[in-house]
């Protein structure tokens, strides 16, 4: 059984009672990230997230919050997004009421200290290291700078080490105090419950506190950063991300795209890692990615290269997406369609999923998701669809890319914007 509450205070609680589980997960969902975030304190929202872990009022560090949870066999944990903050615990039924408890007693009384901050800022400067030091990873980051460029969207969700130093104390609670409010906080549970004394325990544990209705700046469906960064290093091995404009989360056509990109790179019989890894041989890893904003998409695919086949994978690789314009076949798109429900199902096998399901999609849409609707909108999907949508993503307008390569790698910027444009017609 699902139901929605939406509190008195504004907070929306989602629930999902799944009786023949021992399990209970809970998250608390937060409409506030990196694009939320002014450039001066860019990284703020990853930093309390970090923060809040570290001790309250009532549990006076970050050993007493793990210990309350992990000395039961539960698990604690956090996530950061351009567009949410979430919180969740996943507890033995009976402690349902110790879950949210441990969960509210982190957001709403945090000590903030500051030995801790310092120690903390630390530990972000060298999870920014880190991730520039994994090539694949830093061109995601590259990649969103030239989709989007100053926009937020175009920020590190991290942060930079300049904009994480600058931040204050008093930063910190003031976005904490303004923010961490129930009219932008969603509430999801699911596992063995009582649904009744669970909303009576949320009321209990979220506080109802005045604040503010988070809000972000829109973004221009057009490439606003340098559209193609490339960038040398000493490596042995060629980065490839490119990105299309596509759709926003309330879009219909978001389930068209998620086919295509099934059909194009999702899984060893895709199109891409058919044609490019399995038959050309000049790749490791080839896939494509939907991801979804409040007011906007893109599509990525990534690929680790043979530096020396580089402009030969890129020019296959946009090969293929040409072709996705002409698509014609039912065979490959039923298959698709089957991957996606199966895929869908597998990922919704434990409480923790279906708290991310449902939580997610309230959180958005203000109301439960249905399954039943996901699979109608997916078995809709025609030929014609894939192949308006192919060709409405795939065109030098739409694109942007980056590419990290090898020092002695002869690519330049007149490469790339040659090779994009083969992509139209």
């Amino acid at each position: 059984m699902e139901k929605l509450y939406i509190l008195k205070n504004g907070l929306k609680l989602a629930v999902k009672d799944i009786p023949y589980l021992e399990s209970i997960s809970i998250i608390i969902w937060v409409k506030i990230g990196s694009r939320y975030e002014s450039k001066n304190i860019n990284g703020i929202s990853h930093l309390i997230e970090h923060l809040l872990f570290k001790g309250t009022k009532k549990r006076k560090n970050a050993l007493s919050i793990s210990l309350a949870i992990e000395e039961i066999g539960g698990k604690i944990n956090a996530f950061t997004s351009e567009e949410y903050t979430g919180f969740y615990v996943k507890v033995p039924t009976k402690y349902m009421e110790l879950g949210l408890d441990v969960l509210s007693d982190m957001i709403y009384n945090p000590l903030f200290k500051k030995e801790d901050i310092l120690k903390e800022k630390q530990v972000v400067f060298e999870e920014i290291k880190r991730y520039y030091d994994i090539p694949e990873e830093w061109a995601d980051t590259l990649l969103d700078k030239a989709i989007w460029g100053d926009h937020p969207l175009g920020r590190d969700i991290l942060g930079t080490i300049e904009s994480v130093e600058s931040i204050r104390r008093a930063d910190m609670f003031e976005y904490l105090n303004k923010f961490y409010v129930p009219e932008n906080i969603t509430v999801s549970i699911s596992g063995k419950m009582d649904i009744e004394n669970t909303k009576m325990f949320v009321e209990k544990y979220i506080p109802s506190k005045k604040g503010e209705i988070s809000q972000f700046t829109k973004v221009e469906d057009e490439i606003l950063g340098d559209k193609i960064v490339i960038e040398k290093r000493s490596i042995n091995q060629s980065h490839l991300s490119l990105a299309f404009l596509s759709f926003s989360r309330s879009d219909r056509r978001r389930y068209i795209l998620t086919l295509l990109s099934i059909i194009l790179g999702s899984g060893m019989s895709s199109r891409l890692f058919q044609k490019i890894r399995e038959e050309k041989g000049i790749v490791y890893d080839i896939g494509t990615y939907p991801a979804y904003f409040l007011d906007t998409g893109i599509l990525k695919i990534y690929a680790g290269i043979d530096p020396s086949k580089t402009r030969e994978a890129i020019l296959e690789i946009l090969k293929e997406l040409k072709k996705a314009k002409l698509f014609d076949s039912e065979k490959e798109l039923n298959k698709a369609k089957e991957y996606y429900k199966g895929s869908f199902f597998i990922n919704l096998e434990d409480s923790l999923s279906q708290a991310s399901f449902i939580g997610k999609w309230t959180l958005f849409e203000g109301k439960l998701p249905k399954i039943s609707e996901f699979i109608e909108n997916i078995e809709k999907v025609t030929v014609e669809d894939i192949r308006e949508v192919a060709n409405y993503l795939f065109s030098y307008k739409r694109g942007a890319v980056s590419l990290i390569i090898p020092d002695d790698l002869s690519l330049d910027r007149q490469d790339i914007e040659e090779f994009l444009n083969l992509v139209n017609d």
